[in-house]
């Protein structure tokens, strides 16, 4: 399963904002995570992708006590991930998950004319 980074409109990618503020080794465990869910897609094991529940997901990765995380969804068999944060322990905030399920229905009424333009189809 690919994964593709929302970005909003023409313009901001969260997601790649919070990348680019990642160390190198936090990223590299991010894009560990991505490469197994590449691997594994819905089957990917909760190590690395965690299910929170109405279609949202939460790619995780671990770099000593810090926890990057990268909230995402399905969408025409892509994982679009929407943005990304720190956290150190305790459950997904609810905030990320409810900015995860705007985007998430932004797409479910435009996504198809999104992945034209993504996708040049």
């Amino acid at each position: 399963m690919d994964t593709l980074f929302h970005r909003q409109g023409k313009g901001k990618c969260e997601v790649l904002d919070f990348l680019d503020g990642l160390s190198s080794e936090e990223l590299a465990t991010v894009f560990d995570s991505i490469d197994k869910i590449k691997e594994f897609g819905i089957d990917t094991p909760r190590k690395f992708l965690e299910h929170l529940g109405s279609g949202i997901f939460a790619i995780r990765a671990r770099e000593d006590h810090v926890q990057p995380r990268v909230m995402a969804f399905m969408f025409d068999g892509y994982l679009i991930a929407t943005h990304g944060f720190k956290k150190k322990r305790g459950s997904i905030p609810e905030v990320e998950i409810k900015k995860t399920k705007t985007i998430k229905r932004h797409w479910e009424k435009n996504g198809i004319e999104i992945l034209k333009g993504i996708l040049g189809g």
